[in-house]
């Protein structure tokens, strides 16, 4: 059996194909799992069940549709995007074709977005801070600020799907002590091969 999906890695990073294509561990095992897997976001541990070890869905949990099930990558619907508790108005023609609003990938340490969604995000973003973090300027990064532990924590972002929706506190990272940047990039300059790491 093979594992792994990186392109390039320098330690064991723990990444677990989950897509159609033949190398991932739901092929592999489609006999064993009947090619179903169920996959809990969750604010802390997550949940992750084969086949009929899959339990029914109670009222408890958010559930939404795969938009493309017969393609080889997970795509879901993404209606709108909220920064800090406030929708930005994004319309379904901004975001992306229908056929492919958000892909799921969770061996990516970075939210890629379409170069106008994320603007509106930057956007939203520095209109929350504004004066009250220094904003600090480093190669490679979007957004970033001089680290500030209490207003990090308020910076909220959720992704409004079809059927529920996916809250993060906390969208920052630290490239060095003391800057914290915002964990975002546009699809215009971003190789996915090159941010392989395990979330």
């Amino acid at each position: 059996m093979v594992f792994g999906c990186s392109h390039k890695t320098h330690v064991f990073f723990g990444i677990l194909g989950m897509d159609k294509r033949p190398v991932s561990l739901i092929s592999q095992m489609r006999e064993k799992v009947k090619e179903r897997y169920s996959y809990c976001l969750h604010k802390g541990h997550g949940m992750l069940r084969f086949g009929d070890d899959i339990p029914q869905v109670t009222k408890d949990y958010k559930t939404t549709k795969l938009l493309n099930p017969l393609h080889p990558s997970v795509y879901v619907g993404l209606t709108d995007i909220s920064v800090v508790g406030k929708r930005l108005g994004l319309s379904a023609g901004t975001i992306s074709n229908r056929s492919e609003c958000l892909l799921i990938d969770t061996g990516v340490q970075f939210t890629i977005l379409q170069s106008y969604t994320y603007d509106k995000v930057i956007k939203a973003f520095k209109g929350y801070y504004g004066d009250r973090l220094k904003q600090v300027k480093m190669p490679g990064w979007g957004l970033c600020y001089r680290h500030n532990s209490s207003m990090r924590s308020n910076a909220s972002m959720t992704f409004h799907l079809e059927g529920g929706d996916y809250m993060t506190n906390d969208m920052f990272v630290d490239p060095i002590i003391g800057i914290m940047c915002l964990a975002l990039v546009s699809n215009n300059y971003v190789d996915t091969r090159s941010h392989a790491s395990s979330q």
